[in-house]
């Protein structure tokens, strides 16, 4: 019963929910973003463009921020910057939720994107 609770396990178990949160809150906006988008768009067949770019900003954000937020780990320790990336990644997606333009839903997808380097982050430099 000891070994469950060590200090090694713990820090597994954080770094598997916190990737578990990361790939949960990605794979649930794929059904939505279409519905999300339609209320700003108002050309149907604009909807399919709005989306892919939606999913193009992050993409293209986590693309640059990633390295840097892995290179910040290396430095503070995977902890801090996995609860800084956490707490963009609930931002990104409040600001995603609460919408309001289609700026705003912009917006959420690029904070999501520069905060989202969890993997990054979780693997050590030189893996």
């Amino acid at each position: 019963m000891n070994k469950l609770f060590s200090s090694e396990n713990n820090k597994l178990i954080f770094i598997l929910v916190t990737m578990f949160l990361n790939f949960l809150g990605f794979s649930i906006l794929f059904p939505i973003l279409p519905f999300m988008v339609e209320q700003y768009v108002p050309n149907p067949h604009e909807i399919a463009l709005y989306v892919g770019l939606l999913l193009s900003v992050y993409a293209f954000c986590q693309f640059f921020a990633a390295p840097g937020l892995g290179a910040l780990s290396d430095r503070f320790g995977r902890k801090p910057i996995l609860l800084i990336s956490l707490f963009g990644s609930a931002i990104g997606y409040i600001l995603l939720g609460i919408g309001g333009a289609l700026w705003v839903l912009f917006l959420g997808r690029i904070i999501d994107g520069l905060t989202g380097g969890n993997i990054s982050t979780i693997f050590p430099r030189g893996f």
